[in-house]
């Protein structure tokens, strides 16, 4: 290309340039949005001694979620709260009640409770993985 072709289409090179740093950076703002949000359902079972009990966490981009648990006699309870996700580290912060944290795993499939708030319920789901439900 010669210099005149190229100052002949000028326009046409900065108007393409503009959109391809508009689609760079909308793909950055989009990832990164993702990154902090889960979308979908993970289940798992709570296993002590001889109680079991089946746990459905539901999650939503709007960085709320709905635990559901069922007991074996088929008793239900609802908690909702709100979570952060800082890298692969997870918190969730029940309304009206403490915390509860855990890591993501094997691309967000998994979820493994680490830690809570030192209560009793908190202590019973460290160690448990939820896996998502596709």
């Amino acid at each position: 290309m010669d210099y005149e072709n190229l100052k002949k289409h000028k326009k046409s090179w900065i108007t393409g340039g503009l959109i391809l740093l508009i689609a760079i950076v909308s793909l950055f703002a989009w990832n990164n949005y993702n990154a902090h949000r889960l979308n979908g359902s993970y289940k798992g079972t709570i296993t002590f001694l001889f109680w079991k009990e089946k746990v459905d966490m539901k999650f939503s981009r709007d960085k709320t979620f709905t635990s559901t648990t069922t007991l074996e006699d088929g008793r239900k309870s609802k908690e909702r709260g709100t979570y952060e996700i800082s890298g692969d580290k997870l918190t969730l912060n029940f309304k009206g009640k403490d915390s509860l944290y855990g890591k993501l795993e094997d691309n967000r499939k998994k979820i493994t409770f680490t830690s809570g708030d030192e209560k009793a319920e908190d202590l019973l789901l460290k160690g448990v993985t939820l896996k998502k439900d596709d």
